[in-house]
């Protein structure tokens, strides 16, 4: 497996009053937003921190399937009609198809930190839909990773979660023909295949190549999200 790191610090970063974010692929607000390049069907993934109480303003999306994972905290999601609260290690599924507004936020005292990967649909003809899919839990499975895109949202990239306690290690495997991004939430953890190592801090990245790793987290635990296309 060939692994290429991409360090929080050469990412795009946007810190404003109320929300930190670092844009792995294109950003989405601030001075750098329109930066940055997709990566195949991938044309997001935003790790922001909401500060309290702060929320983006209502928006539109069309013709894009949408994954939120909360990291930290209470996320709510709002519509023009209604809301809906995403506690701490859950997942929601939108997908945009003919158009949807929404706006994602904290409206609690402390900060929370969301995952947003924004994915390019299979097709594009059918209507709106907004589902929530609350499928990663306690994390009680260690070492098995959990995919969160279930097969009626219209992804072309499975998007996959999984917990590591401090000084234990899971397998990584990327199916050939395939590559996967690799994103830490947490840790440190390293990644080791053919003799090769690579670490990654809190809110690094990667590119991974076809084939299997071990993937150890170091001193704390670390919660990793695999994007594979």
């Amino acid at each position: 497996m060939k692994i290429e790191l991409r360090p929080k610090s050469t990412l795009l970063l946007t810190d404003v009053s109320w929300v930190a974010m670092t844009d792995h692929f294109v950003a989405t607000v601030g001075a750098a937003a329109g930066q940055g390049k997709p990566w195949q069907n991938v044309l997001v993934l935003a790790d922001a921190t909401f500060a309290p109480h702060a929320r983006f303003p209502m928006h539109d999306h069309q013709d894009m399937e949408i994954v939120s994972l909360v990291l930290a905290g209470t996320l709510t999601h709002h519509e023009p009609t209604t809301s809906l609260n995403i506690a701490e290690h859950a997942a929601q599924i939108m997908s945009a198809h003919q158009g949807m507004s929404h706006a994602e936020g904290n409206e609690t005292d402390t900060p929370v930190r969301m995952l947003q990967i924004w994915i390019r649909p299979r097709a594009n003809t059918l209507k709106p839909i907004a589902g929530t899919h609350e499928v990663l839990g306690p994390f009680e499975k260690v070492g098995q990773w959990m995919q969160v895109t279930p097969a009626s949202l219209r992804q072309s990239a499975a998007v996959k979660v999984t917990h590591v306690p401090s000084d234990q290690s899971i397998e990584l495997r990327i199916a050939d023909g395939k590559g996967g991004y690799l994103l830490c939430a947490g840790g440190p953890v390293t990644i080791g295949s053919g003799g090769t190592a690579v670490t990654l801090q809190d809110g690094d990245g990667a590119f991974v190549s076809a084939g299997n790793a071990n993937v150890v987290a170091q001193h704390n635990k670390a919660t990793l999200v695999l994007i594979e296309q």
